[in-house]
């Protein structure tokens, strides 16, 4: 709740205008006492992850830049129900040897990181071009 709550609020002075309702707020809170503080993480990495390529599929289908967050929070702690140990394994054990053991990884997750910040850029500006 009090992660959710500090973001909704951070962004709101940031932003001018609001970025995450208060109904995800309280969503989190109810994930977090179902699932614990470490599944409600989990659950908002998960939702923040499966939002922005859904949100991305949104705004080049339709235009619209407004996707609503919980829906992806949902899905985020349906993932987090049912297959936190795998993902979990992924997270903190796979991934991590995988850069270790691959010379090439800094530079492909570089580009991967390049390519994301391009792309925020772009949706930003059309965002802007788009509400004026």
């Amino acid at each position: 709740f009090g992660l959710t709550w500090l973001i909704q609020v951070g962004a709101r002075a940031a932003f001018r205008k609001e970025a995450m309702g208060f109904g995800d707020v309280k969503f989190m809170g109810a994930i977090g006492a179902f699932l614990g503080w470490e599944g409600a993480l989990l659950t908002f990495f998960l939702g923040s992850v499966v939002g922005a390529v859904g949100g991305l599929v949104h705004r080049f289908a339709t235009g619209d830049a407004y996707v609503p967050f919980g829906p992806f929070l949902a899905i985020g702690a349906v993932l987090t129900l049912f297959v936190r140990d795998p993902i979990l394994v992924f997270l903190f054990q796979t991934w991590p040897e995988w850069q270790r053991s691959d010379p090439m990884a800094p530079i492909l997750v570089g580009v991967i990181a390049l390519i994301g910040l391009v792309s925020l850029v772009f949706l930003v500006r059309r965002g802007r071009r788009g509400s004026q």
